[in-house]
């Protein structure tokens, strides 16, 4: 399984104080600090060689988006206009405009639009005793 994120400067100086200044295991560090018993391990070895504990990962690491700014105002605007149809008709609509994604990905890039998927709340009669 590959690496979720990279922890944050403040979880590793964390780390690093109770590695240096407490005689704790690492399990029990691990606890304390709700990471797994290698991430601890792997700030230890780091901190006996001298190595540098900021990550090394750049921000834009992974797959890249299928969709441009152009699509995504594209799926805005299908959306809002359309703010009460099911997702798959939308999803055909968007297709119909040209822009060849999966249901999926409209279901992304809804969300990341900030789109949330709900139904409407019935009311409820409240009735006088």
């Amino acid at each position: 399984m590959g690496k979720a994120k990279d922890l944050s400067p403040r979880k590793i100086s964390e780390i690093k104080t109770l590695l240096l200044h407490t005689g704790r295991s690492q399990r029990k560090i691990a606890s304390i600090a709700n990471v797994s018993r290698a991430s601890v391990d792997r700030i230890k070895t780091k901190l006996d060689t001298n190595v540098d504990l900021t990550p090394k990962r750049a921000k834009n690491c992974g797959r890249k988006k299928i969709t441009t700014p152009r699509d995504e105002r594209k799926i805005r605007d299908i959306c809002v206009e359309n703010r009460k149809a099911p997702r798959k008709i939308l999803t055909k609509k968007v297709q119909d405009a040209g822009i060849n994604i999966s249901l999926a990905t409209v279901r992304r890039r809804m969300k990341d639009l900030g789109f949330i998927c709900r139904r409407p709340a019935k009311n409820l009669f409240l009735h006088r005793l």
